[in-house]
């Protein structure tokens, strides 16, 4: 049976250091690579609120509104992917 799909969130964290641009990439099982993502629970409050806790879930980085860096964000398929 296939899966329903269900809306998602996610989080493109970028820093810039001593000149270098820097993009957290998360290694999966499999060998391929991924930013941290996932799929809206019940609980949360927003798709920010998917993108935050799974940020955190999945790298122990806790992100704030305050710290997104632009106000547009990227939607397809019932994924949305914040910048940071």
């Amino acid at each position: 049976m296939p899966r329903k799909n269900k809306d998602g969130a996610g989080i493109v964290v970028f820093r810039e250091t001593e000149g270098d641009n820097q993009v957290l990439i998360l290694l999966k099982k499999n060998g391929t690579f991924d930013i941290p993502k996932g799929h809206c629970d019940d609980t949360d409050f927003d798709k920010f609120s998917t993108a935050q806790r799974e940020c955190f879930e999945e790298t122990q980085i806790f992100v704030t509104l305050a710290d997104v860096i632009t106000d547009d964000f990227y939607e397809d398929r019932g994924m949305t992917i914040f910048v940071l």
